[in-house]
């Protein structure tokens, strides 16, 4: 899914104009079936993910962000190919490739697909707050917060400001360090992810502490 995206990083709730991963694989899902089957397709997604009548989209989005990276990273011996990256509280999830984790798209990310998450939650804001309704206002101004400190840690990691968002390779010399975000793939995976694990930027842990104490920056 993450690598025939043309997006880079897909989201795993609605964004306008932004396909979710759910409804990436619905749709490839339904083009391998016959129409007469679609409806029932829809019904058993609902049933084995979530409750019967469920958007199947939404039911596969709701599986990915509680359940996809931690069997992904299971899966691949603690060395995910595709990345879960997610806010502290999980209003914004997206999924991506690691090799499409560019410094670029990690530029794309924050200008594109969570600076229009961030309007939508104002706009939510605005309703809301027009409605009286408190208890939503809050919680849709929580959700503001997280999102704009989700975005200040991928500033970090894009500019490597914050030295614990600075990749560091154990085997090279100091010189030879990537300067900001400039992931060496050759290097290996989990070097990599490093710092996006120090940053709390993953949903579940993939790296040990001994790993991670071995890949720490030194400064």
């Amino acid at each position: 899914l993450a690598t025939g995206s043309v997006q880079g990083f897909v989201p795993l709730s609605p964004v306008r104009e932004h396909a979710t991963v759910g409804a990436m694989v619905y749709d490839s899902l339904q083009a391998e079936v016959a129409p007469a089957l679609r409806r029932q397709l829809a019904k058993e997604i609902a049933t084995a993910l979530g409750e019967p009548g469920d958007d199947p989209a939404t039911v596969i989005d709701g599986w990915a962000a509680a359940e996809f990276f931690a069997r992904h990273v299971a899966l691949t011996d603690r060395s995910p190919e595709v990345w879960h990256l997610s806010s502290r509280d999980g209003s914004f999830q997206v999924l991506v490739h690691a090799t499409m984790c560019t410094r670029e798209q990690i530029d794309l990310l924050r200008t594109g697909l969570l600076r229009e998450h961030i309007d939508s939650l104002n706009r939510r804001l605005r309703s809301a707050h027009r409605a009286g309704r408190a208890d939503e206002t809050r919680e849709i101004d929580d959700a503001i917060r997280e999102s704009r400190r989700f975005d200040i840690v991928l500033g970090w990691l894009h500019e490597g400001t914050n030295a614990q968002a600075r990749i560091r390779y154990p085997w090279r010399d100091a010189r030879a360090q990537p300067q900001g975000w400039a992931p060496d793939f050759e290097e290996g995976m989990r070097p990599n992810i490093a710092p996006l694990q120090r940053l709390g930027l993953l949903p579940v842990a993939v790296l040990t502490v001994e790993e991670l104490q071995v890949l720490a920056p030194t400064e």
